[in-house]
């Protein structure tokens, strides 16, 4: 097999979504940024953002507020990139299919209002 046939199948959507599988174990590392994200999350206070990790769901911020957005994780990897990369990560580990939201705008309109809170993500 052909070093860029080897490169093709690593890029190809089953290669990708079975590695995104294969990540769902937490490590050290996804523990460490999920955990600093997790005490930074706790301080929102405009809406509500509800992260759904698994089976799990953490929700953050005033519960009774109308303002409401969901981020699924679908990989581990997603707290490593933001923790690491910040808003930059946060965007690649999207691109990469790490996570999703069932609105984007208006999770990005709740960063946006917490932009104090969430500052230096």
């Amino acid at each position: 097999m052909t070093k860029e046939k080897q490169f093709k199948d690593k890029l190809s959507v089953d290669s990708l979504a079975n590695s995104i599988q294969e990540m769902q174990k937490s490590t050290r590392t996804t523990s460490f940024f999920k955990n600093i994200l997790f005490r930074k999350l706790k301080s929102i206070k405009n809406g509500e953002l509800t992260i759904i990790d698994g089976n799990s769901k953490h929700a953050f911020g005033n519960p009774q507020s109308e303002f409401k957005a969901e981020l699924e994780v679908f990989s581990q990897e997603f707290y490593v990139f933001l923790g690491s990369g910040g808003t930059n990560g946060a965007a690649e580990a999207f691109t990469a299919g790490y996570w999703g939201s069932n609105n984007l705008v208006k999770l990005i309109q709740l960063i946006i209002k917490n932009k104090k809170t969430l500052l230096g993500l």
